[in-house]
C-alpha cells in the first residue's frame, strides 16, 4: 500500500501507541470514506439500443458486484462512539493530573453481533456501544432493519464495547454477552425469547467484577468441556502503567449447567486459573509492558480431537493457543504449533482455506512498510496439531493497520476468499482502505474491493458476515470508530451455494462445534471432494457474524451429501440435497 512510517515510530508504535490525530470533540465527521449511491438491485440488463449488428436487444448476466445498502437497511444513523482527543477522552492516566488524557483505549473499538433474537428466522444484530447506548436491530428478512432498542430492556447508559449472542441458559434463545468500558463489571442479559432482555451478570456470576475499570474487548461462547453448556472466554485491553495497577478481567467462565440453582444452566464461575490459564503472565513471557492485550477469543477444534482449543489474538505478540486437554484444561502450545508470529494480532477468523480438510487460522496485525516482517499472518493447518506460515506464499500479509477479518466464498466459486478492514487515527493509516483478497484456487491471492465496489476508507474495526436478505449470498457488515456502520450488499455472485443451519438439541441450539461436511458428486458415491466448515469458528473482533455454514459450489448442479458431526458425538447425512436452499439440520435426540 506504499505507506511508510517515520524512522523514530518504527518498533515503537503499536495499536496501543498514543502517537494520534488530536480531534476537536465536537467533530463526530465519518473517516469511512464515500458511500456508493445506489441500493437498487438489477437482476438482467440488454444490449443498448442501436447495436450495430442490428440485432434484437439479448439479456446479458448480471455483474458481481456489493452495493452499499446502509441507508436503506437503516443502518445509517447509528454511530458507536464520538471522537474525542485530550482532554475529552473517556479514561484518565494514573500518573497524571489532568483529566480524560488517555484516548487511545476507546479508539480501538466498534463492533457488532448478528443473530436471531426474536425467534422470527431472520438475522438480527447488536451494536454496542460507547455512545448512545448499545442498539437492538431487528431484520425483516427482506433487507431492513427496525430499533427495537427502546422495548429490547437493554441498558442504554452502559458504555459497551464488544457483544456476544449463546443461548447460556438452553431455553432455544440466543441471549447477549456486552462487555464494558470505563465500568465495574460485564453484563449478561437473558433474553426472553422475543428480543426482550433482562440483565442478571452479577447474580449469574458473569460480570467478572471487581473496583477496578474494565476496557473490555472480545467475549467468546464456546463448549470446551462438551458438556452441553456454553462456556464463556472474556478479553480485555488494559496497560498497568497507564491505568495504574495490575488488575485485569481476562476469564474463563465455566457454565455450571446441572449444577446450578435447581439444576438449570446459565450460571457461571470463574475456573480461570484452575483452567491452566494466567493471562498476567502472557505479557511478562514476551517482554513487553505489563497488562493484558486480548483481542479477539475463539474456541475451535484444530487439530480434530473433537476438542475446541482455546486460541486469542493479542497485541505487543501475545497471541495465543492453548490446546485443550480435556475436562476444561488447557495447554500453552503457541511456539510448539508454528502461530503468534505476529507482533499486534486483533482481528482473527478460522476456515479451511487451502482445502485440505482442517481449518487454518488468519490473523490482521500492523503493516508498516518500513517493517515488512510485520503485518498479518496466515497460519495453515498441516493437519498434525502444527502450523505452516503461508502468510507470504498467499500474498495477504499487507493490509495496513488491520482489524476485524472474515474469510468467505464472495463468488461462490468454492474458494475461500479473505476480508479484512483496517485503519488508525495516525495519518499514515487513516486513508487505509477495506480488503477482499479473491482466491483464485491457489496462491497468491489478489484485491478485488475496489474492482467490486467494496470501497470503505477510514477507521474500520468489526467486520462480520450475514445474509441480511436472505438471497443466499454473504454481505459484508463494517462497524467503525466515530462513524457509522457501512452494509454491503452482495449481488449476483455466479456460482450455485448451499447454506446449512445446524440445531442442536443436546447442546448448543446454533450447534456450536459441529463440522459439516460437503460432499460433491463426481459420479462415485463417497469418493467426491469434500469441503468442512466448523460452526462457530468464522471471524471475530468485538462481536461475530451468523453461524450458519455456507458454501459456494462453482458450477456444481449436484451434490452427493451433507454430513454433520455434532460436538454431542452424534452424525447426521443428507444425501443428494437440492442446491440453492437454507438446508436446517436436527441433531439426532440422544
Amino acid at each position: 500500500m506504499g505507506r511508510r512510517w517515520p524512522g523514530w515510530l518504527v518498533g515503537a508504535v503499536a495499536c496501543g501507541h498514543d502517537a494520534t490525530i488530536d480531534r476537536d470533540p465536537a467533530d463526530t465527521g465519518s473517516e469511512a470514506g464515500s458511500s456508493v449511491d445506489a441500493t437498487s438491485r438489477t437482476d438482467t440488463t440488454t444490449e443498448p439500443e442501436g447495436s450495430s449488428t442490428g440485432e434484437p436487444m439479448r439479456p446479458v448476466a448480471p455483474v458481481h458486484r456489493f452495493v452499499d445498502v446502509t441507508a436503506a437497511a437503516n443502518l445509517g444513523g447509528i454511530v458507536q462512539a464520538e471522537a474525542r482527543s485530550a482532554p475529552w477522552c473517556l479514561l484518565d492516566r494514573a500518573y497524571s493530573e489532568a483529566p480524560g488524557d488517555y484516548c487511545v483505549p476507546e479508539r480501538l473499538v466498534a463492533g457488532v453481533a448478528a443473530g436471531d433474537l426474536d425467534g422470527d428466522d431472520h438475522v438480527d444484530l447488536v451494536f454496542p456501544a460507547l455512545d448512545g447506548g448499545t442498539r437492538v436491530m431487528l431484520g425483516d428478512g427482506a433487507g431492513a432493519f427496525a430499533d427495537a432498542t427502546g422495548r429490547s430492556g437493554i441498558d442504554g447508559a452502559a458504555r459497551t464495547s464488544g457483544a456476544a449472542l449463546g443461548d447460556v441458559d438452553r431455553d432455544g434463545d440466543l441471549d447477549l454477552y456486552l462487555t464494558v468500558f470505563g465500568g465495574t463489571r460485564h453484563l449478561l442479559y437473558l433474553n426472553d425469547g422475543a428480543a426482550g432482555f433482562r440483565e442478571v451478570g452479577v447474580e449469574r456470576g458473569a460480570a467478572v467484577a471487581s473496583d477496578a475499570i474494565h476496557v473490555g474487548t472480545s467475549a467468546a461462547f464456546g463448549d470446551p468441556d462438551l458438556d452441553g453448556d456454553l462456556d464463556l472466554f472474556v478479553g480485555e485491553w488494559r496497560p498497568d502503567l497507564e491505568l495504574g495497577d495490575a488488575s485485569h478481567h481476562v476469564a474463563l467462565l465455566r457454565n455450571l449447567g446441572t449444577e446450578g440453582p435447581g439444576g438449570a444452566p446459565g450460571w457461571f464461575e470463574d475456573v480461570t486459573l484452575a483452567a491452566g490459564l494466567d493471562p498476567s503472565a502472557f505479557a511478562p513471557e514476551h517482554g513487553v509492558k505489563p497488562g493484558v492485550y486480548v483481542f479477539a477469543p475463539a474456541f475451535v477444534d484444530l487439530d480434530g480431537d473433537g476438542l475446541p482449543e482455546l486460541v486469542m489474538t493479542g497485541d505487543f505478540g501475545t497471541s495465543k493457543l492453548f490446546r485443550n486437554l480435556g475436562e476444561l484444561r488447557f495447554e500453552d502450545v503457541t511456539a510448539a504449533a508454528g502461530v503468534g508470529a505476529e507482533r499486534n494480532g486483533m482481528g482473527s477468523s478460522f476456515a479451511d482455506i487451502d482445502a485440505d480438510g482442517d481449518l487454518d487460522w488468519f490473523v490482521t496485525a500492523i503493516y508498516p512498510a518500513a517493517r515488512p516482517d510485520l503485518g498479518n499472518r496466515l497460519y495453515l493447518n498441516d493437519g498434525a496439531a502444527g502450523f505452516v506460515d503461508g502468510t507470504d506464499a498467499w500474498g495477504v500479509r499487507d493490509g495496513g493497520w488491520g482489524w476485524g477479518a472474515a474469510i468467505f466464498d464472495h463468488d461462490h466459486d468454492g474458494d475461500l476468499d479473505v476480508a479484512m478492514t483496517a485503519g488508525w487515527t495516525q495519518a499514515e493509516f487513516a486513508d487505509d482502505a477495506l480488503v477482499l483478497w479473491d482466491n483464485p484456487g491457489a496462491p497468491q491471492l489478489r484485491d478485488v474491493a475496489g474492482a467490486l465496489g467494496l470501497v470503505d476508507v477510514g477507521q474500520g474495526r468489526g467486520l462480520v458476515t450475514l445474509d441480511h436478505d436472505e438471497d443466499g449470498d454473504l454481505d459484508l457488515l463494517v462497524t467503525h470508530w466515530a462513524a457509522p456502520p457501512r452494509l454491503f450488499r452482495n449481488d449476483d455472485p455466479p456460482g450455485a451455494w448451499l447454506r446449512v443451519r445446524t440445531v442442536g438439541t443436546r447442546g448448543d441450539v446454533q450447534g456450536r462445534h459441529a463440522i459439516v461436511e460437503l460432499e460433491f458428486d463426481d459420479g462415485r458415491p463417497g469418493d467426491g471432494r469434500v469441503v468442512v466448515q466448523q460452526i462457530g469458528a468464522g471471524a471475530g473482533l468485538y462481536g461475530h457474524g451468523e453461524l450458519t455454514a455456507h458454501f459456494g459450489l462453482g458450477d456444481a448442479e449436484t451434490i452427493a451429501a451433507v454430513r454433520v458431526r455434532w460436538a454431542s458425538g452424534a452424525t447426521s447425512e443428507v444425501v443428494a440435497p437440492e442446491l440453492r436452499q437454507t438446508l436446517v439440520v436436527v441433531e439426532p435426540a440422544g
